[in-house]
């Protein structure tokens, strides 16, 4: 194997090992010695974002522009908004795109129009922000928008075209909205369906232990679940989908569990419901994205090698005010993190502090 790949794979396992630091020195070596540039750039890239350094992963995404290289997913031209009608492509996860519609009311003081096209299921919550002139989704045909659009852009470039760092980053919450009435309408499906339940005098906690298969390794086994249900004095509601949802059956043995996914239907259903929960604890998913977008307390399980928008170490997210993370101390091993929310849902039920 040549020197170049050898660093290059140095630094791809200092990088999984969470040594940030020592994977840029070998990811620089590897370039040096002649590996693709812009393979070790991105790479560096992502050791930047994990360390809380976006300036110099801007700086590197500058360098791969200017080489003129394709990258996937990648629109903008580098000019300013101003005045145009801005095209916003959403080609990611729904966790992605959830976290970045973050940026749209700063572009809208800039464009003079913007355009949202995004997943099927993330419409209807996209309609009901007001910093977006239309929504619609890659299968919908019936809006003649064709080429009428002067700019695009994906979601996630957002952050590097507004040169985002940790001093000026987007963190208001919430940032999303649920209309009143449709808030109303799922409230009165949740009443009904829990009619024989008298919940509202404990506090209300959403939980999501499954995560996609994209990602299994995000996902909070069972037995681990089970610790959490063991607290005393809460309503817990569950917000999973998927064929996790089928874990239900074995988890109401150990304590009521609420099935939310029986009557919300779209994510615009399950946005207005998070609204009623006093805390929502959940695994790296869309929910903890959807969870803190609505500016509710939010814990979020990171599994060891935790994706870069968490970066390293921290316990909360400047991505989310009203977030705390419970990471992983050593790669599959969920019971440090479960013992530390357990001890604090104990702890919090007990006092009535606030959630």
């Amino acid at each position: 194997m040549e020197r170049d790949q050898i660093l290059f794979d140095c630094g791809i396992y200092r990088a999984k090992q969470r040594r940030a630091t020592e994977a840029l020195d070998a990811f620089y070596q590897a370039e040096a010695a002649g590996a693709d540039a812009d393979a070790c750039a991105s790479q560096r890239w992502y050791c930047w974002m994990l360390l809380g350094e976006f300036e110099n992963a801007w700086r590197e995404s500058d360098a791969i522009a200017t080489r003129n290289r394709l990258v996937a997913n990648c629109f903008w031209d580098g000019a300013p908004f101003d005045g145009k009608r801005v095209m916003v492509r959403s080609l990611h996860g729904y966790g992605d795109a959830i976290q970045f519609l973050r940026y749209l009311p700063f572009l809208k003081e800039r464009a003079a129009c913007v355009i949202l096209e995004t997943h099927p299921d993330l419409v209807s919550l996209a309609r009901e922000q007001s910093y977006l002139d239309l929504a619609i989704s890659w299968e919908d045909k019936s809006h003649a928008y064709g080429t009428s659009w002067d700019q695009q852009i994906e979601l996630m470039e957002f952050p590097r075209a507004f040169r985002t760092s940790l001093r000026n980053l987007p963190c208001a919450v919430p940032y999303l909205n649920v209309s009143e009435a449709t808030v109303d309408r799922v409230v009165s499906c949740l009443r009904r369906a829990l009619s024989t339940r008298d919940w509202s005098g404990e506090p209300k906690v959403g939980l999501v232990w499954g995560a996609s298969d994209w990602d299994a390794s995000r996902s909070l086994p069972i037995v681990q679940l089970s610790r959490i249900l063991a607290v005393p004095g809460v309503a817990f509601f569950s917000f999973q989908h998927g064929r996790q949802r089928g874990d239900l059956v074995r988890l109401k043995e150990i304590a009521p569990v609420e099935d939310t996914a029986a009557f919300c239907e779209t994510i615009l259903d399950t946005a207005a419901a998070l609204t009623q929960m006093d805390l929502v604890i959940t695994v790296d998913t869309m929910v903890a994205h959807l969870a803190g977008a609505l500016a509710r307390p939010v814990w979020t399980l990171l599994q060891w090698c935790a994706d870069w928008r968490w970066m390293l170490q921290r316990d909360d997210s400047p991505w989310y005010p009203t977030m705390r993370l419970f990471r992983q101390d050593q790669s599959q091993d969920w019971r440090q993190p479960v013992t530390s929310v357990v001890a604090e849902l104990q702890r919090l039920a007990a006092t009535g502090s606030q959630w």
